[in-house]
């Protein structure tokens, strides 16, 4: 009976994790406290993976965001957007969510128009009120 009870607990949250995209819930949950009166930590909404970025691109479009969030949303997706590959992975290294978010980041980046990215010997950053603002590294998209 403790071995069904097992079996049938480690199905159901293999299952839940399939379905489930937890750094979009991340994202909602975040933006659900800048609402609420607190800061938008950009940093760490774009130290999620790729399949944070549809959540990240639907909330830059809510009415009642504050523009000091949603600044630091659209900040973060033009990071993401300068350090996506250019080029198609080989097969082997194939991701549906990469994919997927790469596709979204090219059909939106009129979104993020205002922040143009630029690199130095430092790194990528944005600028931002006249002072650069460097990108985190999306090492996982190496």
């Amino acid at each position: 009976r403790v071995a069904q009870v097992i079996f049938l607990f480690t199905v159901g949250f293999g299952w839940l994790l399939g379905i489930w995209n937890i750094d979009g819930w991340i994202v909602r949950q975040n933006v659900q406290r800048t609402l609420e009166g607190y800061d938008l930590d950009g940093d760490y909404l774009q130290s999620l993976s790729a399949d944070a970025v549809p959540e990240i691109i639907r909330q830059t479009q809510q009415k009642d965001l504050p523009e000091a969030a949603r600044h630091e949303l659209l900040i973060g997706l033009a990071c993401r957007t300068s350090q996506f590959p250019s080029l198609k992975p080989a097969w082997q290294s194939f991701n549906l969510s990469e994919d997927r978010a790469g596709k979204l980041l090219s059909m939106n980046t009129s979104l993020w128009q205002a922040y143009p990215v630029k690199k130095d010997t430092n790194g990528v950053y944005v600028i931002q009120n006249g002072t650069p603002r460097y990108c985190q590294p999306l090492n996982h998209w190496d």
